[in-house]
């Protein structure tokens, strides 16, 4: 889902800003576009696999530039190859590598944690380094831009019984514990990203999924962007944001606001008095190009999930149910170490941002 909360045209063209404020207006692009892309464009609450300790999703875009002026590069989609082959990486079947046993210790080799691409190319590694609690670490870099996105999202979920357990639930909440980070190298400018918390509705008929609480995004240059996800039972009410930007120091606005519905259309004010009104479901997808099934590591998450995805394509629910049981039955038996992500307790905190319950940070180390 992080991989589908990256929109690369927008990463990328944040070095574009000419200037502090304008880079951070870019960012908010970037940030409040994701939440719509993350939902593949519908409201419904959709329970994503459940990822196993040690899975891998690794991808690359061919980002078109974001005024139009060249094609849009993002070539064809992968297809799953359901078939059996002979694995790339561990030899063995697609299920395991090979000489498996029950128990055995894991890691997963170092040097090809990111896809060969030529420099325009936006590379994506996502490792699930933690199963409880879930924890997933991300590394997104774009060579000829200079920028990387990191960092690492832990979920918490709780229930909603609003106000009683002896009331029937209402929801589920899942709070976003963690930061990301987007390291402008160009401009030596780092912007630290949290993420409000996803709430699950209407449980008992059709489930509903919008994004509540409060986040921010603090930039290295000293402005902050602070951002309001309300949260509202009326059908009207859901789905709206509201952020505006100040200087981190002085809480002075800056002239900056952005407001609309994460899910449709957002109108961005600038300082000058522009007004740009950005329709996220019509922004263009990129196309997330994978190695092809046979060539994967056993931990690529379509390599792991492809029976499961393949029942699913044909609507065979109970057979998706006992291929989930056995992907997760055997993941239970072996023990996979993080190995392209180390954790880090004594990182530099951007100034203004909140620390994350001194969880500390994932970091990329290959």
């Amino acid at each position: 889902m992080l991989a589908d909360f990256v929109r690369p045209h927008l990463l990328v063209d944040v070095v574009n800003g000419k200037d502090s404020v304008e880079r951070m207006v870019r960012v908010i692009k970037f940030y409040l576009s994701g939440f719509s892309s993350m939902r593949g464009n519908t409201d419904l609450a959709k329970k994503p696999y459940n990822p196993v300790q040690g899975e891998l999703f690794r991808c690359v875009w061919k980002p078109h530039k974001v005024d139009g002026k060249k094609k849009h590069h993002g070539g064809r989609k992968t297809r799953m190859n359901y078939g059996a082959g002979a694995a790339a990486e561990g030899g063995g079947s697609l299920d395991t590598p090979k000489e498996y046993k029950s128990g055995d210790v894991f890691r997963v080799p170092t040097g090809r944690c990111l896809l060969p691409a030529d420099p325009d190319c936006v590379t994506f590694l996502g490792e699930q380094v933690s199963h409880h609690p879930p924890v997933t670490a991300i590394f997104a870099l774009c060579q000829n831009a200079a920028i990387t996105l990191s960092g690492s999202l832990e979920i918490k979920v709780q229930a909603d019984y609003r106000f009683s357990l002896w009331r029937p639930l209402k929801g589920v909440k899942a709070q976003h514990l963690g930061k990301l980070v987007i390291h402008d190298k160009r401009h030596r400018e780092k912007y630290s990203l949290s993420f409000p918390s996803a709430y699950a509705s209407d449980l008992l008929s059709v489930p509903k999924l919008d994004f509540v609480g409060t986040s921010k995004i603090v930039s290295s240059s000293g402005l902050t962007a602070a951002m309001v996800f309300p949260d509202s039972s009326k059908k009207e009410d859901r789905f709206l944001v509201d952020a505006s930007v100040f200087r981190t120091r002085s809480k002075k606005p800056v002239g900056v606001a952005a407001k609309g519905r994460w899910n449709g259309a957002i109108t961005i004010t600038r300082p000058n008095g522009f007004v740009e009104v950005v329709e996220v479901r019509k922004l263009p997808s990129e196309t997330k190009r994978c190695r092809p099934l046979a060539e994967q590591h056993w931990l690529e998450s379509q390599r792991v999930w492809r029976k499961v995805t393949r029942a699913m394509d044909e609507e065979d629910s109970d057979r998706a149910v006992k291929e989930k049981n056995k992907v997760e039955e055997r993941h239970r038996k072996i023990v996979v170490q993080p190995t392209h992500f180390k954790f880090s307790k004594s990182t530099k905190a951007i100034s203004g941002a909140s620390k994350s319950e001194g969880r500390g940070r994932w970091k990329i180390v290959c």
